[in-house]
């Protein structure tokens, strides 16, 4: 039986040793972390709307600007992973977000607090390719693709978490949030810096590549073209539907005759229902690779969506379909990074990761827009959700493809 260290060579284990335990608890706090300070505007968003008087479409462009910095961290921080190694770039992009959450706490004028928020979002996108590729490439292969789900699960979890400690103590001011975003974001540079090692064969190379983006356009080399625009197309269908459900699954459950409260905790329940859902795949891809459970999900996800709109309009039994379909759409988005990690070589992971993921999140900027659209037309409910199904189901189909597409030696 072979063994392996940090190096990403394929090994015989089934059980993770000590070393590689405290990778995956790094980079899932650290995932929690810039899950948490991603979505810090949206909880206090407001108390800035009152501080600088701004009007919805004010502060729907300021979550625009917010995505659109995390979209170009994870393209660009990606490559660059693949040049210059994954915990160096790891260390900029949470230091890049550290320094600009703090400085949001001192913005005087919108105009400052949206070029603040860009260039944190720019650092907390270019986080998430880096955990992703330290995950997959310091993991034993047999448990490699389960690994980074469970660790991406601290997006969600951050999430919430996160949520529930800004509601306690958004009587201190928004200022306040955001400045212990920044130390909390502050705390993961020394356990980085101490507690993570870099991957042996990403660091050997990356170390001859000649163009500081060279991996960008290697990512669709040795037969990957094919594949790689799959999986673009599947997470950002899948990102379109789930953005869509958590932006306006509170407000159509409201609609829906559910008092306030209630049609809140709607919202808590399709997060709840994407934990369980990724933690159920995570078991599967074990044995069936990430493609197929993933594909599952998705085609369960994609009929539940549509029931949901069946029942929207009657109580009775709407928020067990709404936690069922959050199990299937967002379960099988927070699975999405496995199959990235799993399709690209080390030498260009970070390029591979970062783009599959920068690409989906940019349905994150134009979903609520494109929902927002929809529910002014007046469509019928059962229309409704039967439209915001269909992006699942190309989903769903890309991923099938990009699994017949994806080359042999993957």
């Amino acid at each position: 039986m072979t063994t392996e260290a940090v190096d990403g060579n394929t090994i015989a284990r089934t059980r993770l040793n000590a070393v590689e335990w405290r990778i995956l608890a790094i980079c899932f706090l650290t995932a929690m972390i810039d899950g948490f300070d991603t979505l810090i505007l949206a909880f206090i968003a407001p108390l800035v709307a009152k501080a600088f008087a701004l009007s919805p479409i004010e502060i729907g462009r300021l979550f625009a600007v917010n995505f659109i910095g995390a979209v170009v961290g994870g393209l660009g921080f990606g490559p660059l992973a693949d040049r210059f190694g994954r915990r160096t770039m790891l260390l900029v992009s949470i230091m890049l977000a550290v320094v600009f959450t703090l400085l949001c706490s001192l913005a005087s004028s919108v105009s400052v607090l949206m070029a603040l928020r860009f260039l944190a979002g720019l650092g907390l996108g270019g986080v998430i390719p880096m955990i992703i590729a330290l995950t997959a490439e310091s993991m034993p292969a047999s448990q490699r693709t389960a690994a980074v789900t469970w660790m991406f699960l601290g997006i969600p979890l951050g999430a919430v978490i996160g949520g529930g400690i800004v509601a306690a103590t958004l009587s201190y001011g928004w200022q306040a949030i955001f400045a212990g975003g920044g130390a909390a974001a502050a705390v993961l540079i020394p356990l980085v810096w101490f507690g993570l090692p870099e991957p042996m064969k990403a660091v050997t190379s990356v170390q001859g590549k000649a163009s500081l983006f060279g991996s960008v356009p290697a990512q669709f080399a040795e037969g990957r073209l094919a594949a790689v625009l799959c999986l673009w197309l599947g997470a950002f269908s899948v990102i379109l539907s789930s953005f869509f459900l958590l932006n306006w699954m509170p407000s159509l459950l409201a609609a829906s005759g559910f008092s306030v409260e209630r049609a809140a905790f709607g919202g808590v329940l399709l997060n709840l229902g994407g934990v369980i859902g990724a933690l159920t795949i995570s078991l599967a891809v074990r044995r069936a690779g990430p493609y197929w459970p993933v594909v599952m999900a998705l085609a369960c996800g994609c009929i539940l969506v549509w029931l949901v709109g069946q029942r929207v309009g009657t109580e009775a039994g709407l928020l067990p379909l709404v936690f069922l379909a959050g199990m299937g759409v967002f379960g099988a988005q927070l699975a999405m990074p496995a199959i990235a990690a799993s399709l690209f070589p080390p030498s260009v992971r970070g390029a591979g990761v970062g783009w599959a993921m920068g690409i989906g999140r940019t349905a994150s900027i134009v979903a609520p827009v494109i929902g927002g659209v929809l529910i002014a037309a007046q469509i019928p409910w059962p229309t409704l959700f039967l439209v915001i199904a269909l992006p699942v189901l190309v989903s769903m189909l890309a991923i099938v493809a990009a699994d017949r597409l994806k080359p042999r030696s993957t």
